[in-house]
């Protein structure tokens, strides 16, 4: 466990891609960065972190459902809610909901790409069903950001909504919480579930199956105890050193 009691000081969220890789274990990763500790930043796939991200006041990941994530700002205590941040594109011509952000479009899916080095713009569509054109975009509502180059992308049914935007053209993004205290938060970080929740074991699925919540895992949480902000690793799957442990465990340990 890591206690941070100086709220002044934030942790650094570091990419693998930083290092010119597409993964990397947690450990060289942090050897890397020089980090005197660190800790999984959340879930992840092929295609990069799973649920909302936020990095230095910028939105680099789209939401993954209503699971609840971690809101940071310097001197400020954490916050703890509903991590789910909708996103939605207008130009002259349209207006639609933004599906993912720096990640590629399912079936009938709009997605955005704001330039970003950890996040590189997609090739082309090659698919017949498939449509991207480059815009100039801006950010407002819980963002605010100055127009900045950006690629819409589109699959399926979406195709023929952003046929309309020339490329070039400019679109307007809109960005708003469901929670409005995540508004302002320079790092925001969606994983889930919430284990404890006013001093009391929470047992919200938070769309998690029965097996990943209640069989022994390696864990990662964090927590506020209204003084210091804890950071907790369970090593598991290892049975000469641990067994990891289940969500219901992690919250009595966490009570502790």
């Amino acid at each position: 466990a890591i206690q941070a009691r100086n709220m002044d000081s934030l942790p650094r969220i570091r990419f693998a891609s930083e290092m010119g890789s597409a993964r990397a274990n947690l450990s060289t990763i942090a050897r890397a960065a020089g980090a005197e500790g660190g800790i999984n930043g959340g879930f992840f796939s092929a295609s990069g972190p799973i649920g909302t991200l936020v990095v230095n006041g910028t939105p680099l990941r789209q939401s993954f459902g209503e699971r609840s994530a971690l809101g940071l700002s310097g001197g400020s205590p954490p916050v703890f809610g509903n991590g789910r941040l909708n996103l939605s594109v207008e130009s002259a011509s349209l207006r639609l909901p933004i599906d993912r952000l720096n990640e590629l479009p399912l079936k009938d899916e709009v997605a955005l790409f704001l330039k970003d080095e950890r996040f590189p713009f997609p090739l082309q569509p090659e698919s017949g069903d498939s449509f991207s054109v480059p815009v100039t975009a801006s950010v407002s509502g819980s963002f605010s950001l100055s127009q900045a180059e950006a690629f819409l992308f589109a699959r399926g049914n979406a195709v023929e909504s952003l046929r309309d935007i020339g490329e070039g053209g400019e679109a307007h993004v809109y960005a708003s919480w469901i929670d409005p205290r995540f508004d302002g938060r320079e790092i925001v970080l969606q994983a889930g579930p919430r284990i404890v929740e006013s001093g009391s074991a929470n047992a919200a699925a938070e769309s998690f199956d029965e097996k990943t919540r209640l069989q022994r895992h390696p864990r990662s949480f964090v927590g506020w105890d209204g003084d210091s902000l804890w950071w907790i690793v369970v090593d598991g799957r290892n049975p000469s050193h641990s067994l990891g442990v289940t969500l219901p465990e992690c919250a009595s340990l966490a009570l502790s």
